[in-house]
């Protein structure tokens, strides 16, 4: 009954609901990268196509916290981002090129049709989709809103196929598993995985956001002499 326990305790809550997401993200990444390929492999003699679970908690004020700063970082510093990531991000499902959107003015408005070949109108359109894929780039993301999901899920299990195949395969007392960027250290979430060795900086192999193009490399371990 004291003054400010409800405060206290929806804090308390946030902390709880944090710990949860990670316990969940720790079991489904074993279940990700081992159970599942093994029962696929054992049953189907392959593992080409993998299912895989994820984490997802309803947290209000978790989403909430979650668009402030998007907005923050996006619309008000100008920061640039791919709108795929956005929309996998907040969990909105991308609009299809045919359908009415909904605007901020409460009205719903038909999306803009692509322009034919040798419509002027395509010059604007070519300029904006130039600069959007420069800055993509320029964070690793290249041409990030043209990867599906359904892409990118391949990407994923494809990936958590070929990591079991490289346990398997690679001696891990005289080589490491190193995750690689490939040159392009700019990009803002795969830059503090670059370098890093399974499974003490990373144990979810890349892809790891839409045109990730991140690899895992096997290195010998550096003499410790």
């Amino acid at each position: 009954g004291s003054s400010g326990s409800y405060a206290l305790g929806s804090v308390h809550r946030e902390v709880e609901l944090d710990l949860y997401e990670n316990y969940a993200a720790y079991v489904i990444d074993v279940v990700n990268n081992q159970l599942i390929p093994s029962i696929i492999e054992l049953n189907w003699g392959n593992s080409k196509e993998l299912p895989f679970l994820e984490v997802e908690l309803n947290r209000a004020e978790k989403d909430r916290q979650l668009v402030e700063r998007d907005k923050m970082l996006f619309k008000d510093m100008g920061l640039p981002v791919a709108k795929q990531w956005l929309y996998d991000r907040h969990k909105v499902p991308a609009p299809g090129p045919d359908e009415d959107l909904f605007d901020s003015g409460g009205s719903a408005t038909a999306s803009r049709s692509a322009p034919s070949d040798g419509d002027e109108s395509c010059a604007p359109c070519e300029a904006d989709l130039h600069s959007a894929r420069f800055n993509d780039y320029n964070q690793g993301l290249i041409h990030g809103a043209s990867e599906s999901n359904e892409s990118f899920n391949r990407r994923k299990a494809d990936a958590a196929k070929n990591l079991a195949k490289l346990l398997k395969e690679t001696d891990l007392e005289t080589h490491d598993l190193v995750w690689s960027d490939q040159g392009h250290a700019s990009c803002p979430i795969c830059s503090a995985l670059n370098g890093t060795t399974y499974p003490d900086g990373w144990t979810t192999p890349p892809p790891i956001h839409h045109n990730c193009d991140c690899v895992i490399e096997v290195r010998p371990k550096k003499s410790t002499k």
